[in-house]
């Protein structure tokens, strides 16, 4: 379990890295594997790219996808 915690936590360092760069098409595959990774602490990732209205649109809506479920969840868990 350790092992998943590490690995993930270094998925998300190295997403928000890789949303520097210019491939829109890298930035929305990285944008989808943080949504299926499903960890909170993604969130402040994701709100940096939402918040940058200059992203490629397309790289937008695959952030928002994931940033509203983790949303979601975050809020349902603590009602």
């Amino acid at each position: 379990m350790v092992a998943v915690r590490s690995k993930t936590a270094r998925l998300i360092v190295t997403a928000h890295l890789g949303f520097k760069c210019d491939s829109a098409l890298l930035k929305h595959e990285l944008a989808y594997c943080l949504g299926q990774i499903g960890n909170e602490k993604a969130l402040p990732v994701l709100e940096t790219v939402l918040g940058d209205m200059d992203e490629d649109p397309m790289v937008r809506h695959e952030v928002r996808v994931p940033h509203v479920s983790l949303l979601l969840t975050h809020i349902v868990y603590f009602i």
